[in-house]
């Protein structure tokens, strides 16, 4: 489970994007033009940027989860599309796979 990143929707109808952090349980709400506002209905690409530094000099405390391979970072390269409905709560569940 990815536990630190962000998610961002890029509306293919609308060329909008909607970004949300994701928490240490995995979750995470979008927002367009508010922090929560969530995204508008329809077909989105998605990415999924992580950065997490470990150059093995510094010890870790906090658990990172699953390291998201680069590809996912990019609209060109991600495959990942979902479907927002146009309703009050969307349950998104993007699976990324591992290298």
């Amino acid at each position: 489970m990815v536990k630190t990143g962000v998610i961002e929707l890029e509306s293919i109808e609308h060329g909008t994007t909607a970004t949300g952090k994701i928490s240490p349980d995995g979750t995470f709400v979008l927002g367009t033009y508010r922090e929560d506002d969530g995204a508008v209905a329809g077909e989105h690409r998605v990415i999924v940027i992580q950065m997490v530094m470990n150059d093995g000099v510094i010890q870790h405390t906090q658990d990172h989860g699953e390291a998201v391979p680069s590809r996912y970072s990019s609209y060109e390269q991600s495959d990942l599309r979902v479907k927002v409905e146009a309703k009050e709560l969307n349950d998104l569940v993007i699976v990324v796979a591992s290298e």
